[in-house]
């Protein structure tokens, strides 16, 4: 496989701001194609992203994160909550870029109504985070208020189709509307939906996560926003898509994939140069950046 050398730039200000012209994603419509690329990235990204100050451990490449939504849908259980209430969500890049002037962190908490099922993710930015595995790592004051993701989506394949490269054409072709949501909801609604988000995505009625939270680096989050090219032109990266997937060998199995969403509603998968693009997987707990401490 080739050698796959990419470059990100860190643009606090905005997805894109660049002056020069775009190069519009076209969705990948090759699962075979789409699974080719990836394997050589991350460490190359890594490299980048640790040279401008970011820990960069969060890191994954397509193939990948196909396998981690693969093998969440291969669960009967919780490919039907995934075909039903939702496999992901979407992230308006207006969040993450006019906000968390001081946050380092961002934390994730999945939530599913129990009046009419809607499944979405609630988060907030996070200053002072301690990479620590205490008890009150994911607690939220009733008072405090969380922003939730919108435009979810659901898995609209059979349970014949749920293998990477099905997952593969899924992620590379879907185009779903985006849109900023302007509803908060306060600790105490999270709470509650959150902890009946995993008494529902289980396997045998089984918890699958010690914690019921994640976390991301703040600066990973903007690396993600604002992605270039080989030939470092700035993509109108409008914000970022979740997919829910899982990892047998963690003890909080039930993860998230994070990917850009590219101004036509197209997931950001790979550049115009066929060169794969950033995803983020590996949030806290359990996995603390190597040099955390030198960062929180």
């Amino acid at each position: 496989m080739k050698k796959i050398i990419l470059f990100l730039v860190i643009v606090v200000a905005g997805c894109n701001t660049s002056t020069k012209k775009k190069i519009d994603l076209k969705p990948q419509h090759d699962a075979a194609l789409a699974i080719e690329y990836g394997p050589a990235a991350p460490l190359a990204l890594k490299s980048m992203l640790i040279s401008n100050g970011c820990p960069g451990d969060h890191l994954i490449n397509f193939n990948d994160a196909c396998d981690l939504v693969s093998d969440m849908l291969r669960y009967e259980r919780l490919f039907e909550m995934d075909s039903i209430h939702g496999l992901g969500g979407f992230m308006d890049s207006a969040r993450f870029t006019k906000a968390w002037e001081d946050a380092e962190v961002i934390q994730f908490y999945p939530c599913m109504n129990r009046d009419n099922g809607d499944v979405f993710l609630s988060f907030k930015d996070v200053k002072g985070y301690k990479y620590d595995l205490s008890s009150t790592l994911c607690d939220l004051t009733d008072n405090e208020m969380l922003d939730r993701s919108t435009n979810t989506f659901t898995y609209d394949k059979d349970r014949t189709q749920v293998a990477p490269s099905d997952v593969a054409n899924f992620i590379s072709t879907m185009k779903t509307e985006t849109g900023i949501s302007e509803v908060k909801l306060d600790g105490s609604v999270v709470r509650e939906m959150n902890d009946y988000f995993f008494t529902q995505y289980t396997i045998n009625g089984s918890d699958l996560n010690n914690f019921h939270c994640g976390a991301m680096n703040k600066c990973e989050i903007l690396q993600l926003l604002n992605q270039v090219d080989s030939l470092k032109v700035a993509y109108n990266c409008v914000g970022i898509r979740y997919f829910f997937s899982y990892d047998n060998t963690r003890d909080n199995k039930i993860r998230l994939v994070l990917c850009g969403v590219n101004s036509d509603g197209s997931n950001l998968i790979h550049y115009s140069t066929g060169e794969a693009a950033m995803m983020l997987e590996k949030e806290w707990p359990p996995d603390a950046p190597s040099d955390s401490s030198s960062h929180h």
